[in-house]
């Protein structure tokens, strides 16, 4: 096992925004793209060509496809109105006390609107923000997740979540602590990958270091091809004359067909998450949506495992630990894989309610006697001795997602099942080790020790995992530019320049047009103090791909320590049109047009700043200073009062203070 060091797994950093287009490392099959032309469906190209729309599949399987559609996987994703509303929307005022926020989430028909505020020294609101939601994430048969999306295609996760089972408001998970992300918790691929059918974006760009950009016209749930795989070719089959049976069937994936790894592998492509503190690092060759059922799952994402500070791997249990849990339960380890997802799901059904507890008994009496009474221990009055789910895979709280009771695929004997319900607050847990999760995700020598410290880095990493990959790196080059970028990061997020110039060199040698590189070489010329350099750096990355907003910015900063104010103000400007809630981007925008003597427009920037991250209290001190020149002594106090209760910064508190005092001085 890699020893990087300890390290602690925040939600809470702000990470930069990695965007960039890179030509895929897949070919496109022409009869993949030709299949369906004649039908009156879309076949989808790019990252994920072949894939066509869900209704085709009703035409021959009505029954299948309208039961589906009761399951939770058909109602993962959605715009409001689609899916029926199950929320209390006359009680969604709530004070979340450790960040000392107020929200609520309104509809008026099928329209939401989130709202959040704080509220000043003097009891009125103050930093009010308010934006509708574009799209609802959750079956809600646990949860539901708001989010909103941007004109430039990012989305973005609403600090609020409706939790079904208590029926009430609360915070989203790693939202419910004082210095949580606000509304700016990107919604990355690897997301989505799990929540939502495929979507159809361009070849390459769904590159781990691509932009996380979504098209406007998204899926909504889980579709049939998640399973089956692309589905154009299989309906084009089924619709010709020509063509029997069997060769029909062999164009589409039945994965109770498949050979067990295989089979079960169509399920743990989202439902094996060995610890929620780690993505499994895609293949460095492969792309977000390049899996397809029926390959094997460790072609595509090397699944990782970690131990944490006070918890052993069998007693961690979190939300997505279904498949996870089950193969630690000695029903399955003597089953020889015959005790599988489906053996007991049929993924086309919900299964109702009223039949789950004699459904369930039946498969486990397949293998085991039935109890008899004098031989159970004291049960509840309220569990039927039919009942083996209750008490050997009982609901328990999640330590991801607290709010919620998941049933625990681990099937055993347990003792004090009350406790695993009691209620605890969300922790930050502790990693003092990571390793792969198993044999088949293993990755000998020096490329494992790689996808070990990149694993890390991207869970936030540590200086130990970032001298780790360098010293890997040193020996044993890839012809891959991914961990490079990932080290790049790394260093340049600890100050080391120097070196990640050097890691950007070798990645710009392997792909020389790669935007990111190229605005990162921006970056490490500018830290060198070459500023001519870094323009004509950055320039050139805005040239490759203009709808990058770090470039935009990051070009900003630079005319603007180059006193270049009004230049600097149209790249701001740029920045924020693509990116709306990019803070730092209208904070600076402020300065320059402070520099301009623009002062209007200054204090409607930095009150930008302010609204959309209230914890920014930089621009509360700028923003107060010009409203202490205009005459505004009032007004700078306000918002100084709550900047001093919001700031975690030592030396700008100490700078808030003392222009508070001298307000009150005079």
């Amino acid at each position: 096992m890699a020893d990087m060091g300890s390290l602690r797994v925040s939600t809470l950093k702000w990470l930069l925004a990695l965007l960039v287009f890179v030509p895929t490392k897949f070919a496109q099959s022409e009869d993949t793209l030709n299949a369906g032309r004649t039908l009156d469906y879309h076949v989808m190209k790019g990252a994920a060509p072949g894939y066509i729309e869900d209704r085709a599949c009703e035409v021959c399987h009505y029954e299948l496809f309208q039961s589906y559609r009761e399951v939770g996987m058909a109602q993962s994703f959605y715009r409001p109105g689609s899916q029926p509303f199950i929320e209390d929307f006359e009680n969604t005022k709530f004070h979340h006390v450790p960040s000392d926020r107020y929200y609520e989430l309104t509809r008026e028909g099928d329209r939401l609107t989130f709202k959040r505020w704080l509220v000043g020294d003097d009891g009125k609101p103050i930093h009010e923000y308010e934006r509708e939601v574009d799209w609802i994430m959750g079956s809600g048969n646990h949860s539901r997740t708001y989010l909103y999306q941007t004109e430039f295609g990012e989305i973005y996760e609403f600090p609020i979540q409706w939790y079904s089972q208590s029926k009430e408001w609360g915070m989203a998970p790693g939202f419910d602590r004082e210095d949580h992300h606000g509304i700016g918790r990107r919604v990355r691929r690897e997301c989505m990958f799990c929540h939502n059918a495929y979507p159809e974006v361009p070849v390459g760009s769904d590159n781990h270091w691509g932009p996380h950009r979504f098209p406007e016209d998204l899926p909504e749930g889980i579709g049939c091809q998640r399973c089956h795989g692309p589905g154009a070719a299989h309906v084009e089959a089924a619709l010709s004359k020509d063509l029997d049976e069997e060769t029909i069937r062999s164009t589409i994936v039945n994965p109770a067909k498949l050979e067990p790894a295989l089979r079960d592998d169509v399920c743990n492509q989202c439902h094996l998450q060995p610890t929620v503190s780690l993505f499994g690092v895609r293949r460095f060759e492969r792309n977000d949506f390049s899996y397809r059922p029926g390959n094997p799952l460790q072609d595509y994402v090397v699944q990782m495992d970690v131990d944490e500070e006070g918890r052993d791997r069998s007693g961690r249990f979190e939300i997505n630990h279904h498949a996870y849990r089950l193969y630690q339960s000695p029903c399955y380890l003597e089953s020889s894989r015959e005790l599988s997802c489906i053996r007991c799901h049929d993924p086309h059904r919900k299964l109702p309610e009223t039949d789950r507890e004699a459904h369930y008994r039946d498969i486990c009496l397949d293998c085991h006697e039935p109890h008899k009474e004098g031989d159970m221990p004291e049960i509840s009055s309220d569990v039927s001795i039919d009942d083996c789910v209750s008490c050997h895979m009982p609901k328990r709280r999640p330590q991801d997602v607290v709010h919620t009771l998941m049933t625990d695929h681990r099937i055993g004997v347990y003792s004090d099942l009350e406790s695993l319900t009691e209620f605890r607050r969300e922790d930050e847990p502790v990693l003092t080790g990571i390793d792969f999760y198993s044999d088949r995700f293993t990755l000998p020598g020096l490329i494992g020790e790689i996808y070990k410290a990149v694993a890390v880095l991207r869970a936030g990493g540590n200086r130990e995992a970032v001298s780790h990959l360098q010293t890997v790196l040193r020996r044993h080059r890839t012809r891959d530019e991914t961990p490079y970028l990932d080290l790049a990061e790394g260093l340049i997020h600890q100050g080391d320049y120097a070196n990640a110039d050097l890691q950007v060199r070798r990645a710009l040698s392997l792909v020389p047009e790669d935007p990111l590189a190229i605005e990162w070489k921006a970056v490490t010329e500018h830290a060198a103090g070459n500023m001519r350099s870094a323009l004509e750096w950055v320039n050139r990355s805005i040239e490759l791909d203009p709808s990058r907003p770090e470039a935009r910015y990051n070009r900003g900063l630079f005319l603007f320590q180059n006193d270049r104010f009004d230049e600097s103000a149209s790249s701001l400007k740029t920045s924020i049109e693509l990116r709306p809630n990019f803070v730092p981007a209208h904070f600076y925008l402020g300065m320059a047009f402070f520099k301009l003597g623009q002062m209007d427009q200054a204090v409607d920037s930095f009150k930008e700043s302010l609204r959309i991250e209230p914890r920014y209290v930089r621009a509360a001190l700028d923003l107060a200073k010009i409203l202490i020149e205009e005459g505004r002594p009032d007004e700078a106090d306000r918002y100084l009062r709550r900047a001093v209760r919001d700031s975690e910064d030592a030396e700008i508190t100490q700078e808030l203070v003392s222009l508070l005092n001298s307000i009150r001085k005079e």
